[in-house]
């Protein structure tokens, strides 16, 4: 019930003073028309008498006057609020705009933000990293710095290390290992010394281009290729740089020579090569030094029957390396470098 009184005084609080003295006058009008006319008192004190004036009827009078009056207020305060339902809004602020106020009902039309980063439209705002045009992005995949290169470049690597030397002309890799026909020979035939000749250019291949055994690692091509009772000689037959002193500045190895066939007195085929070997080597990671090193295998194998290949002797010399190594190894010397001595073959 309270909380309807204070709806109700908050509803008439809205109402213009002009206008609830106006709906005052109207109610009491209407109170006085419906007054009822005067009774007639009874004399007595008897049971259902009205008594004395004031007592009794006059309170019931006041009653129905209270009531007659609140019927007319709401009467009359929902006729106004019928004709000016606005009288329900909120209020607004003084200078703030109302809800027909058409600034808030158009479409809104708002302007970029110059100093807005997230906004796309502004061409030239520093700090879109969507922008083209923008040569100051610190994510520009062309900065040298962001190239994600650890190790810096002393210099370009050449095109083609073995471009106007000597060893141009030389043949590509295995295919430089060509070995002659195959002829019936000192008392075996034909199909034995052509199974010898390709026992003899694969020993060959295995110990000067296995990328693994030149490299410095195990010579595992080799020692399948041997005889087993020669597996323990391949990693002294193999050309092996020392490792972390060389990497090869291209795929390509130059190969050139001869393999000569002669027969034994005693029986078998002599298998005499002679080859020039020629590394494009490089230190690691520094291009700009690229040395052409020629290794220069010389040996004999000798074929026996059902095409078994034994190694008589092979043995290389290298230039340019260092000559005061005691191990395997193949020690380059580039220029610039200054090893102390260094051996040198014929050309």
């Amino acid at each position: 019930m309270d909380d309807l009184d204070a709806r109700f005084k908050e509803l008439v609080s809205q109402i213009p003073e002009d206008e609830q003295r106006q709906m005052r006058e109207a109610a009491a009008k209407a109170a006085r028309q419906a007054r009822p006319a005067p009774r007639a008192r009874r004399s007595g004190g008897s049971a259902g008498s009205w008594g004395p004036p004031g007592y009794g009827g006059g309170r019931r009078r006041r009653g129905w006057l209270a009531v007659v009056v609140a019927f007319a207020v709401l009467v009359s305060a929902g006729s106004v609020l019928a004709f000016r339902p606005d009288f329900l809004s909120p209020a607004v602020p003084d200078g703030l705009p109302s809800i027909e106020d058409p600034l808030l009902s158009a479409d809104p039309q708002i302007p970029s933000d110059p100093q807005d980063p997230s906004n796309p439209q502004d061409p030239s705002n520093p700090q879109d990293p969507s922008n083209p045009q923008d040569p100051s992005d610190p994510q520009d995949p062309s900065d040298p710095q962001l190239s994600g290169d650890p190790r810096p470049s002393d210099g370009p690597r050449p095109a083609d290390p073995f471009a106007g030397s000597p060893e141009a002309g030389f043949a590509d890799g295995a295919a430089g290992f060509a070995m002659p026909a195959a002829e019936a020979l000192g008392g075996l035939p034909k199909k034995d010394v052509a199974t010898g000749l390709g026992r003899v250019r694969e020993l060959m291949i295995a110990a000067y281009l296995d990328p693994t055994a030149i490299m410095g690692g195990p010579a595992i091509t080799l020692r399948g290729v041997l005889e087993p009772e020669q597996r323990e000689m391949a990693d002294g037959l193999v050309t092996a740089f020392a490792p972390g002193t060389a990497e090869l500045a291209t795929d390509v190895i130059k190969v050139d020579g001869t393999t000569e066939l002669s027969p034994y007195a005693g029986g078998g085929v002599r298998v005499t090569v002679r080859y020039r070997v020629v590394y494009a080597v490089q230190p690691v990671g520094h291009p700009q030094r690229v040395v052409r090193l020629v290794v220069q295998p010389r040996g004999t194998f000798r074929l026996r029957e059902g095409g078994r290949v034994l190694v008589e002797d092979l043995r290389a010399s290298a230039t340019p390396v260092r000559c005061d190594t005691k191990d395997r190894f193949i020690h380059p010397v580039y220029p610039g470098s200054d090893s102390g001595c260094r051996n040198t073959i014929e050309a």
